[in-house]
């Protein structure tokens, strides 16, 4: 009994040392430094005790937003969700964004040019490409997928010739096959009608 009176008072105590703890305007770490505690501690306590406190769930800049009796001024906690994706969109950027971004990373010094990378979620060689087809091209919108080739409306054109000229010789070449089956029941050979014309 006395040990579960001991745990209920240590938690009670690490609630009070957390909520003190967020509250403080140096942080957290600041906090537990000028109380002698250990962050290791302190952060194992907040774990196990976030379970009881559905306030901290809700934390804004380091610090508890703190929970009001009225439901209508704080939203409902959104719950991140773990599905994946059927299919993930592949990121583009328009001609105008890619000169935007080309300009700032031109104007950066290297510390900014690191964080205008992650702000924007790029990746350095994406800025080395861009900057090519700007020297190349004037960063013109380009088509995805296989390139037309030059050739291909008359290859189309040729292919729809080719198959409605094969269909008249099958035509013609039944037609003839029909005519010698009737000259042989009549008689006549192809040699005889030749003459007679």
């Amino acid at each position: 009994m006395q040990t579960l009176q001991r745990a209920e008072s240590e938690a009670e105590t690490w609630t009070r040392v957390i909520k003190e703890a967020r509250r403080n305007a140096d942080g957290v770490t600041a906090y537990c430094k000028s109380k002698g505690l250990s962050t290791r501690i302190y952060y194992d306590w907040f774990a196990k005790l976030r379970v009881d406190h559905p306030e901290w769930q809700n934390l804004t800049n380091g610090r508890v937003r703190e929970n009001s009796n009225s439901k209508s001024e704080s939203p409902a906690p959104e719950v991140a969700t773990t599905e994946v994706r059927e299919k993930v969109s592949r990121r583009t950027f328009s001609a105008s964004e890619k000169r935007r971004i080309l300009l700032e990373a031109d104007k950066a010094t290297h510390g900014g040019l690191a964080s205008l990378l992650r702000r924007e979620g790029l990746y350095s060689s994406q800025l080395q490409q861009w900057r090519s087809e700007r020297d190349r091209n004037g960063l013109e919108a380009r088509k995805r997928g296989p390139k037309a080739e030059p050739l291909a409306a008359e290859n189309k054109k040729l292919k729809v010739q080719n198959e409605r000229l094969a269909k008249k010789l099958n035509k013609a070449n039944k037609i003839i096959e029909f005519q010698k089956k009737v000259s042989e029941l009549l008689g006549v050979t192809l040699e005889e009608m030749t003459d007679n014309e």
